[in-house]
Protein backbone atom coordinates (compact mmCIF):
# COMPACT_ATOMS: atom_id res chain seq x y z
CA UNK A 1 0.00 0.00 0.00
CA UNK A 2 0.88 3.59 -0.48
CA UNK A 3 2.35 5.87 2.68
CA UNK A 4 0.02 6.52 5.30
CA UNK A 5 -2.03 9.85 5.22
CA UNK A 6 -0.46 13.54 4.93
CA UNK A 7 2.15 14.57 6.86
CA UNK A 8 1.86 17.78 8.52
CA UNK A 9 4.24 19.96 6.07
CA UNK A 10 7.30 21.51 6.90
CA UNK A 11 7.00 25.26 7.89
CA UNK A 12 3.15 24.82 7.42
CA UNK A 13 0.25 25.27 9.72
CA UNK A 14 -2.09 22.62 11.47
CA UNK A 15 -5.13 23.99 9.47
CA UNK A 16 -3.08 23.29 5.84
CA UNK A 17 -2.41 20.00 6.84
CA UNK A 18 -6.03 18.77 7.76
CA UNK A 19 -7.26 20.75 4.90
CA UNK A 20 -4.55 19.12 2.77
CA UNK A 21 -5.50 15.26 4.04
CA UNK A 22 -9.46 15.65 3.34
CA UNK A 23 -8.38 17.41 0.07
CA UNK A 24 -6.06 14.59 -0.50
CA UNK A 25 -8.43 11.76 0.48
CA UNK A 26 -11.23 13.02 -1.87
CA UNK A 27 -9.15 13.76 -4.82
CA UNK A 28 -8.04 10.31 -5.15
CA UNK A 29 -11.41 8.57 -4.06
CA UNK A 30 -12.50 10.50 -7.04
CA UNK A 31 -10.27 9.28 -9.42
CA UNK A 32 -10.17 5.96 -8.29
CA UNK A 33 -7.25 5.90 -6.28
CA UNK A 34 -8.96 4.02 -3.42
CA UNK A 35 -5.69 2.48 -1.89
CA UNK A 36 -4.39 6.46 -1.24
CA UNK A 37 -7.96 7.62 -0.07
CA UNK A 38 -8.13 4.09 2.45
CA UNK A 39 -4.55 5.49 3.70
CA UNK A 40 -6.58 8.64 4.99
CA UNK A 41 -8.83 7.06 7.64
CA UNK A 42 -7.81 5.80 10.86
CA UNK A 43 -7.97 2.19 11.95
CA UNK A 44 -10.73 2.63 14.32
CA UNK A 45 -13.18 4.87 11.05
CA UNK A 46 -11.59 1.33 8.69
CA UNK A 47 -12.90 -0.88 11.57
CA UNK A 48 -16.05 0.89 12.06
CA UNK A 49 -17.31 1.62 9.01
CA UNK A 50 -15.90 -0.87 7.02
CA UNK A 51 -14.77 -3.94 8.84
CA UNK A 52 -11.37 -3.44 8.15
CA UNK A 53 -12.52 -4.68 4.48
CA UNK A 54 -10.84 -2.58 2.15
CA UNK A 55 -12.87 -4.12 -0.55
CA UNK A 56 -16.24 -3.35 1.16
CA UNK A 57 -14.47 0.80 1.21
CA UNK A 58 -14.22 -0.03 -2.70
CA UNK A 59 -17.71 -1.21 -3.53
CA UNK A 60 -19.00 1.54 -1.18
CA UNK A 61 -17.23 3.96 -3.69
CA UNK A 62 -17.95 2.30 -6.47
CA UNK A 63 -21.88 1.70 -6.31
CA UNK A 64 -23.28 4.00 -7.29
CA UNK A 65 -20.39 4.71 -9.21
CA UNK A 66 -18.10 7.75 -8.38
CA UNK A 67 -16.99 9.03 -11.30
CA UNK A 68 -15.15 12.42 -9.80
CA UNK A 69 -15.26 14.31 -6.32
CA UNK A 70 -13.52 17.84 -6.22
CA UNK A 71 -13.75 19.18 -2.86
CA UNK A 72 -14.96 22.73 -2.70
CA UNK A 73 -14.96 23.81 0.51
CA UNK A 74 -13.40 22.80 3.28
CA UNK A 75 -14.30 24.72 6.97
CA UNK A 76 -12.48 24.74 10.68
CA UNK A 77 -16.08 24.28 12.74
CA UNK A 78 -13.59 23.47 15.48
CA UNK A 79 -10.55 21.99 16.98
CA UNK A 80 -7.25 22.03 18.83
CA UNK A 81 -3.66 21.11 17.95
CA UNK A 82 -4.68 17.60 17.69
CA UNK A 83 -8.18 17.41 16.38
CA UNK A 84 -10.16 19.49 13.92
CA UNK A 85 -13.77 19.08 12.98
CA UNK A 86 -14.10 20.62 9.53
CA UNK A 87 -17.46 21.39 7.18
CA UNK A 88 -16.41 19.98 3.90
CA UNK A 89 -18.68 20.59 0.49
CA UNK A 90 -17.75 18.17 -2.46
CA UNK A 91 -18.27 18.24 -5.99
CA UNK A 92 -19.35 15.07 -7.55
CA UNK A 93 -20.23 12.82 -10.18
CA UNK A 94 -22.15 9.86 -9.55
CA UNK A 95 -24.29 7.10 -11.04
CA UNK A 96 -23.41 5.38 -14.71
CA UNK A 97 -24.76 8.91 -16.23
CA UNK A 98 -21.99 10.64 -13.52
CA UNK A 99 -25.32 12.99 -12.62
CA UNK A 100 -23.35 16.11 -10.76
CA UNK A 101 -24.47 16.63 -7.40
CA UNK A 102 -22.65 18.65 -3.55
CA UNK A 103 -22.54 16.24 -0.94
CA UNK A 104 -21.72 18.17 2.43
CA UNK A 105 -20.09 16.34 5.36
CA UNK A 106 -19.00 16.93 8.59
CA UNK A 107 -15.37 15.06 9.40
CA UNK A 108 -13.27 14.92 12.04
CA UNK A 109 -9.26 14.89 11.36
CA UNK A 110 -7.06 13.73 14.12
CA UNK A 111 -3.54 13.78 14.62
CA UNK A 112 -1.85 10.48 14.86
CA UNK A 113 -0.09 8.58 17.31
CA UNK A 114 3.38 9.40 15.32
CA UNK A 115 2.54 13.75 16.24
CA UNK A 116 2.77 14.05 12.16
CA UNK A 117 0.50 12.22 10.15
CA UNK A 118 -3.11 13.44 10.11
CA UNK A 119 -6.22 10.84 9.30
CA UNK A 120 -10.01 11.17 9.03
CA UNK A 121 -11.67 9.70 12.41
CA UNK A 122 -15.17 10.61 11.57
CA UNK A 123 -17.71 11.50 8.68
CA UNK A 124 -20.78 11.99 8.73
CA UNK A 125 -23.48 13.84 6.43
CA UNK A 126 -25.54 16.65 8.17
CA UNK A 127 -29.33 16.29 8.73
Amino acid sequence: MPEAAQDVPQGGTVDEAVSAVVTDYWTNAGDGSFDVAWEHLTDAYRQRVYQDNYRLFKEDLRNPKLCSADPKEITQLRGDADESVLYTSVAVKRGTNCKKRTLEYEMRVILGADGETWQIADMTRPD
